[in-house]
C-alpha cells in the first residue's frame, strides 16, 4: 500500500516511479517502522538519502 502512494511516485523527486520504502526518519535515528514513518521512493532518491534525515538530505541536495 505505501508503494503505492502518490500515485506509484516518488515522495522526494516526484517524477520516478516508486520501487522501495524509505524510512522519514531512518531507523539508525530511532524512527519507528510504522506506516506513519514511511514514504514510497524511487531507488536513487532512497540510496542518496541513505541514513540522512529528510530535513539533513533535502539541505544536502540544496548545496550540491
Amino acid at each position: 500500500m505505501v508503494l503505492l502512494a502518490s500515485m506509484g511516485l516518488c515522495v522526494y523527486c516526484g517524477y520516478a516511479e516508486s520501487q522501495v520504502i524509505d524510512h522519514v526518519i531512518p531507523l539508525a535515528a530511532n524512527g519507528a517502522n510504522s506506516w506513519r514513518n514511511l514514504v514510497p521512493a524511487c531507488q536513487a532518491c532512497n540510496l542518496g538519502k541513505s541514513d540522512k534525515g529528510l530535513l539533513a538530505w533535502v539541505a544536502q541536495q540544496e548545496t550540491t
